[in-house]
């Protein structure tokens, strides 16, 4: 009886390290935008004192938002930056992951490419995901699409494309199928749960509900890709893979398709099909590397 109350005391502590990544990422992804904040802001209340005004907040709004909005993919880069040498140590170290070298079912050009096209499909997947949310909850779909504006996300820019295609895949493939999943696996045997959790922590930190649910849905994908390599570089291909399209390659190959409702629909969920194939490929071509152990 102690045993087994010592054993789920144990489990639960499992469970409680498994949110840590997630807490230390947001703690630091607010501390690093509020300190590029006040120092766009420094300036500017320089500047409204020598001048006199007398309605400081209304001072601020108008002139340091424009700049604060700009510096939102700059603070991705820092955080970023920062989360991949913190977390690459807590994954090196404590989850004993010290083989750097990317296993040889990575480095296999076929498998690259199945990578790179399961990306692919995955992005048309996202896309009916959102045309479901759209139709189910309206409301939250234009919220996201006001925060999309207001962030310029999508606009194609030196240090958008660092974080959104280098950086931020890297740092959050160590956060979420590095470090999170390994604890989430010690907290439960079974795969898909372990998978789950930690799909769902991803969804979390995109801190809004349609990019939420298109995240975890992405992020199980990419737990699994990374449990049939047994490598976080596999990983974290998909997830630069996947980027990388959405900052123009997607836009220019959907212009080479026919632009008709229909045919669209139709696209959408053959690439969706096309997904499931390529996983079960995945899971063909990996069954019988279990032995290629890496990061």
């Amino acid at each position: 009886m102690k045993d087994t109350a010592k054993n789920g005391w144990k489990k639960f502590g499992y469970l409680c390290m498994s949110l840590v990544p997630l807490i230390a990422y947001a703690i630091l992804t607010f501390f690093v935008a509020m300190v590029l904040s006040v120092l766009v802001m420094i300036p500017v209340v320089m500047k409204a004192i020598q001048e006199g005004q007398q309605d400081l907040y209304g001072y601020l709004m108008e002139n340091s938002m424009d700049q604060i909005l700009n510096i939102s993919m700059l603070a991705g880069v820092v955080y970023a930056a920062i989360a991949i040498v913190g977390m690459g140590l807590w994954y090196y170290f404590g989850c004993g992951r010290k083989d750097l070298k990317p296993p040889k079912a990575v480095r296999r050009p076929l498998n690259l490419l199945i990578i790179a096209v399961l990306a692919y499909c995955m992005q048309y997947a996202s896309q009916i995901i959102m045309i479901l949310v759209d139709m189910l909850l309206p409301r939250a779909m234009d919220n996201y699409e006001q925060l999309i504006e207001l962030a310029g996300i999508g606009e194609v820019t030196v240090v958008g494309v660092l974080y959104g295609v280098i950086l931020g895949p890297i740092a959050e493939e160590l956060i979420f199928r590095g470090v999170t999943l390994y604890y989430t696996q010690k907290f439960t045997r079974r795969f898909w749960l372990a998978n789950l959790l930690q799909a769902v922590f991803f969804g979390v930190m995109h801190m809004n509900l349609v990019q939420g649910i298109y995240a975890a849905v992405l992020g199980m994908v990419l737990g699994w890709v990374y449990h049939r390599f047994r490598s976080l570089y596999a990983s974290i291909w998909l997830h630069i893979f996947f980027n990388f399209l959405a900052y123009g390659p997607l836009v220019f190959l959907d212009g080479l398709l026919p632009q008709n409702a229909v045919f669209q629909l139709s696209w959408y969920g053959l690439m969706c099909v096309v997904a499931v194939v390529l996983l079960w490929v995945i899971y063909r071509r990996t069954e019988c590397r279990k032995d290629e152990m890496e990061i």
